[in-house]
C-alpha cells in the first residue's frame, strides 16, 4: 500500500513528537498534523476528506512501536 510506505518514510527520516494522547506528524512538506492513534484520526485533508488511514497514522504506529517501551516511557 503506498500510504503505508509513505508513512514510513516519514518515520524513518522525520522527527515525530508525542503530545499527551497525540503525535504531530510532519508531512513530507512542510505542515505538521495532529494524529491520534486511539482514535484513529488525523488533521491531514486526505484523511479529512476521504476517511482513509493516512500515511501520518502510519507513522505514528511505526514510530510508536519503534520507540515507546510497553510501560508508555519513551
Amino acid at each position: 500500500d503506498a500510504r503505508q510506505e509513505r508513512g514510513l518514510v516519514i518515520a524513518a527520516l522525520c522527527k515525530l513528537n508525542r503530545v499527551g494522547a497525540e503525535w504531530l506528524v510532519p508531512s513530507i512538506g512542510e505542515r505538521i498534523y495532529r494524529v491520534s492513534l486511539s482514535a484513529q484520526t488525523c488533521s491531514c485533508p486526505d484523511h479529512q476528506e476521504g476517511g482513509f488511514k493516512c500515511t501520518h497514522i502510519y507513522a505514528a504506529e511505526y514510530t510508536m512501536r519503534r520507540e515507546v517501551h510497553s510501560d508508555g516511557t519513551v
